[in-house]
């Protein structure tokens, strides 16, 4: 599809209830090492649970698969032992263990999870005694669990376990991204692990079929806008691939993270202002990616010129949400445009007026807010954005804001990436 989202939120949800409604129907005859043998230890009763959804962008690479998996995992700290399930879903894996590490990095193995005998999508976590460095690790969000495959080896999902305080998110790096778009087959991903605790950014990303990279950063701008660097990357001396930062945030880089203004640039020798680009997003907030074309007008329009739609999504506590929305084009004898209500293939009225970017005659923004009815509309896939030009005054090029497209590109985080 044109779109590519971030969104996340929108599948999981999907998932979990399905998983939740499976596992209602399994513990009516399944027998899992839980709650029911608990007295076996003393302080079963201080428990901390901890939640672990797994799929194939946690993996590092991504893996491209519509299996997943959803787990519960307890610790005992004072007994230094951890113990859980996992039920996974459209997967024939031949092996799951527990790993250490954060999100976007590989680590070695702790502990095998044993295929339960009562149902093939059931594994379990024994009990197992940790080291206080281990223990340490799966209380700060530095271990994860992989499910591998014949068809990948190396996993094909993985789900990062996760206490309360710490969160993190995927997003993709790609040339269409940087501001103007670059052309390249070079590609990368990136993980973000935020710990609300300690108030602090750990960044990891990986790039591919870029032997040339020169520097990476961290940078302040919504999608679709440049800005300045924030912190720099180091380059892993073992994995010239593998590119990480961790950074303390204070008042002004919480704000910018809170607000999908920050994003990761990777420069090259090739586009020394960049090659590929990913923005960070955390909580609420959501970044959409949406190509324009002339072909999604209605009737269609012949046309060379192309543009890229860049949408930041903050939701708010009531319902609504705040928007920045940037737009290039190729248009240079553009009018206007505008965000129009309609599904793909109709016309609709105009909801939004953009305005033209200071110095610029192709390109567009608009910060503004969408009403809860209209942050409806917009999930419904029920917005569009049309540029406007004198050579065709009712739309040259058109966009479908279609934040529900888990098409991903395979995607950055979607295509809401």
């Amino acid at each position: 599809m044109n779109a590519t989202t971030n969104w996340q939120g929108i599948q999981w949800f999907r998932m979990l209830i399905a998983a939740l409604f499976l596992s209602s129907l399994m513990a009516c005859n399944i027998s899992i090492n839980t709650d029911d043998d608990d007295d076996d230890y003393p302080h079963h009763d201080e428990y901390i649970m901890l939640q672990v959804k797994l799929d194939g962008h946690q993996e590092n690479p991504m893996v491209d698969t519509d299996a997943w998996g959803w787990g519960e995992i307890k610790v005992d700290e004072d007994e230094m032992m951890i113990k859980g399930m996992v039920t996974i879903h459209n997967l024939t894996p031949n092996a799951a263990h527990l790993h250490m590490g954060v999100a976007g990095t590989n680590g070695g193995v702790i502990v095998g999870l044993n295929q339960s005998n009562d149902s093939a999508d059931i594994w379990e976590l024994p009990d197992t005694s940790l080291t206080a460095d281990e223990l340490s690790a799966v209380l700060n969000g530095e271990t994860y669990l992989n499910f591998h495959t014949s068809e990948h080896p190396n996993g094909e999902i993985r789900g990062q376990v996760l206490p309360h305080h710490i969160e993190i998110r995927h997003f993709k790096l790609m040339g269409m991204y940087e501001v103007p778009v670059v052309d390249t087959q070079a590609m990368g991903y990136g993980w973000v692990t935020v710990d609300h605790e300690m108030e602090t950014l750990e960044v990891h990303v990986t790039t591919m079929d870029l032997d040339n990279a020169t520097a990476a950063h961290i940078h302040e701008g919504y999608a679709g806008e440049n800005g300045g660097v924030v912190q720099a990357l180091t380059q892993d001396t073992n994995n010239m691939d593998h590119w990480w930062a961790m950074m303390d945030l204070d008042t002004n880089s919480s704000d910018l993270l809170h607000t999908g203004q920050l994003y990761v640039n990777v420069h090259s020798s090739d586009f020394a202002s960049g090659e590929l680009r990913g923005q960070i997003t955390v909580g609420k907030t959501h970044v959409l990616y949406t190509e324009l074309t002339g072909d999604q007008e209605v009737p269609a329009v012949t046309t060379d010129n192309m543009g890229l739609a860049s949408l930041t999504v903050m939701e708010q506590d009531d319902g609504s949400a705040d928007f920045a929305l940037f737009v290039h084009t190729t248009v240079t004898d553009a009018s206007m445009a505008h965000i129009h209500e309609g599904a793909a293939g109709t016309n609709g009225g105009a909801v939004f007026t953009l305005n033209f970017i200071t110095d610029s005659l192709t390109d567009f923004s608009l910060m503004d807010s969408f009403s809860k009815d209209q942050l409806e509309t917009l999930l419904d896939d029920e917005y569009y954005i049309n540029v406007h030009s004198t050579t065709h005054a009712s739309g040259e090029l058109r966009g479908q804001l279609m934040p529900d497209d888990d098409d991903d590109h395979m995607g950055n985080n979607s295509s809401m990436y």
